[in-house]
């Protein structure tokens, strides 16, 4: 009985030492931890990003109902936009979703988008498709021989950032290649490397470049090695045509499909080309010039083109002059082609377009100097073009404004160089 009693006065005077209902913090000594809250945004390559719009925080910070201030829009969309600059690339329905919610002024527009978007349940192919927010235009110096090593191959990767106008080097090719072309790839923020000349025999790799992970990797190889060929990005993947092998000059071309990552053989060209200038306008490629041969006497003036739609390549009027190691861009409907050296190993200053409607070959203001081998390029709505050859002139690049319609000095190289390949990332 004793020991009943003793225990009894021990859980009063137990009970009256703990806090009363009136005391203002209530303690709670045996309190769970609130599980880690998650972040307002977070980015997977391969997975639907987790975008959280309405958080905790955003929460505490909603106005009360009672005050009749109006909440401040233009600073909500402020705060998320500097959430957003961390962000590299994000899907184009993501990125689509985030502008109609935050950067337009209309709930309408919202309230539609999110009904379409219910009604279809179309899912997200984050494989597909990207956009590049927060990303001006980069050129991409690839590859080739450096000055004083002769045709041996280096693996160096320069990039230039066009609106900082500086240069800085990137991680070094996986191969070292010579010859080589580059490209970007549409609707995905990377470049391919392709082919080029390996020392001492014509190779057959594919070198990715994700500007998101920074890091190359070597693809699936093509069917047949190449160098001195033509690349192009397309909405299916990549289209590779002619250049040559270790004995003769080719006339295939070849797509690589990017989902299904496997080549396929497509029509080939009508003739053999290397060192050839080409590009994209609407769904058709459109080649010209080039030579039949390893050598500037077997230089060439014949076009070609290729549909997209019918599968079969038609010719096209001739050019005015025979161009080997020349370049082309398409622009506004145009083939526009530059460089290269004919038959006697001349330089051709002489630039020629392509009209496409017109279907007839015009004359451009001629560039300042001769590239015997070039690349170009449409960098902020001009077109650059870089002297490949190892001439006196290589060290310059020179641009052609179409609105003043003239050429002036672009920018210079870091460092002499042959036979690299160009790209452009950039939106």
């Amino acid at each position: 009985m004793e020991r009943a009693v003793d225990v009894l006065r021990d859980a009063s005077i137990w009970l009256r030492s703990l806090p009363q209902g009136d005391t203002k913090e209530k303690q709670q000594p045996f309190k769970k931890h609130d599980p880690p809250r998650k972040p307002d945004a977070v980015w997977s390559k391969t997975k639907e990003p987790e975008i959280l719009l309405e958080t905790e925080s955003f929460e505490k910070k909603k106005k009360k109902p009672e005050q009749d201030d109006e909440f401040d829009f233009a600073k909500a969309r402020e705060k998320l936009r500097e959430k957003f600059e961390a962000v590299i690339a994000i899907p184009g329905e993501i990125k689509e979703k985030f502008q109609a919610k935050f950067l337009r002024d209309t709930a309408a527009q919202v309230d539609a988008l999110e009904t379409e978007e219910a009604r279809s349940g179309k899912e997200i192919d984050f494989n597909r498709e990207y956009d590049i927010i927060e990303l001006h235009e980069h050129i991409f110096v690839i590859g080739g021989a450096a000055e004083g090593q002769g045709s041996e191959p280096t693996s160096t990767v320069e990039v230039f950032d066009c609106t900082t106008r500086e240069w800085r080097e990137i991680a070094p090719l996986p191969v070292k290649t010579t010859a080589c072309y580059a490209t970007a790839i549409t609707g995905v923020p990377g470049l391919v490397v392709v082919g080029g000349f390996g020392g001492w025999k014509a190779l057959n790799t594919v070198q990715l470049y994700d500007w998101v992970t920074k890091e190359w990797q070597v693809v699936k190889h093509m069917r047949k090695r190449r160098w001195g060929c033509y690349v192009t990005g397309t909405e299916h993947g990549i289209v590779v045509a002619g250049g040559c092998d270790q004995g003769s000059v080719l006339n295939s071309v070849e797509l690589y499909n990017m989902k299904k990552k496997e080549w396929f053989t497509l029509s080939p060209m009508l003739e053999q080309r290397c060192n050839f200038g080409g590009a994209i306008i609407g769904r058709k490629l459109l080649v010209a010039g080039g030579g039949s041969g390893f050598y500037f006497n077997s230089a060439k003036n014949t076009a070609e083109i290729f549909d997209g739609e019918q599968g079969k390549w038609t010719k096209l009027p001739p050019m005015r002059r025979k161009r080997y190691g020349c370049a082309a861009v398409a622009w506004k409907n145009k083939l526009i082609v530059v460089g290269g050296c004919d038959k006697n190993g001349v330089d051709i200053l002489n630039v020629e377009a392509f009209d496409l409607e017109g279907h007839v070959w015009l004359n451009m203001p001629s560039m300042p100097v001769g590239y015997s081998l070039c690349r170009a390029q449409i960098v902020q709505n001009m077109l650059v073009v870089f002297g490949a050859d190892g001439g006196e002139n290589t060290a310059h690049t020179y641009a052609f404004d179409f609105e003043l319609n003239s050429w002036e000095k672009y920018m210079e190289l870091p460092q002499g160089r042959n036979a690299y390949a160009v790209a452009i990332i950039g939106v």
